[in-house]
């Protein structure tokens, strides 16, 4: 899993999914777990940087990487955005949001 949270080339990225499809029923499973695991990772993220109080020490480009991928799932399964930060409390666009003015 934790191969599809970091940047890593296109191979390993095939190759971790590959992986993940398999230890699945369906894709609807494989697509939950994947979600759920990369919005929480996400979460974390932004919790680290909104912490952080001097913004211009945030990295940018992890910033981006995390503006990228729920722009992907947001995207892809907007209805799985809503379920899984709802369930699991996950104030993610919150904080983007926040993050973005505060950057701004």
């Amino acid at each position: 899993t934790m191969l599809i949270l970091h940047p890593t080339t296109n191979l390993v990225q095939q190759e971790a999914r590959s992986v993940l499809t398999t230890c699945h029923p369906s894709k609807v499973a494989y697509h939950a777990f994947k979600d759920k695991e990369i919005l929480a990772d996400i979460n974390a993220q932004l919790k680290k940087m909104a912490d952080n109080k001097d913004y211009r020490k945030i990295d940018p480009e992890a910033f981006y990487r995390v503006v990228l991928m729920t722009r992907g799932i947001a995207i892809q399964r907007p209805q799985a955005l809503t379920k899984i930060c709802s369930e699991n409390q996950f104030p993610i666009l919150q904080q983007l949001m926040e993050l973005m003015k505060a950057l701004y």
